[in-house]
């Protein structure tokens, strides 16, 4: 028998670890600009050094590691 369609493939790292696919710059760009709406209606802001976190993180060039060290150490943590 062959493979279930309804099962999508996953992609993980070399551990198996789960990953979401590479998204382009453009449509990491777009990704931002449909959610500014929603968050000027609920009142929030985003600078534009978070706003470039952001797309990169929806590239899948940076990791949430890497950005939860980031805003950590803006907030004054010592972090290795």
């Amino acid at each position: 028998m062959g493979q279930d369609p309804t099962v999508l493939p996953h992609h993980t790292t070399d551990q198996g670890e789960p990953v979401t696919p590479r998204k382009t710059e453009a449509e990491a760009r777009a990704a931002l600009a449909a959610m500014e709406p929603i968050m000027a209606i609920e009142g929030r802001d985003m600078s534009d050094a978070d706003k470039e976190l952001l797309v990169e993180l929806i590239q899948g060039t940076t990791t949430i590691e890497e950005v939860t060290k980031i805003i950590a150490r803006e907030a004054g943590y010592e972090i290795d």
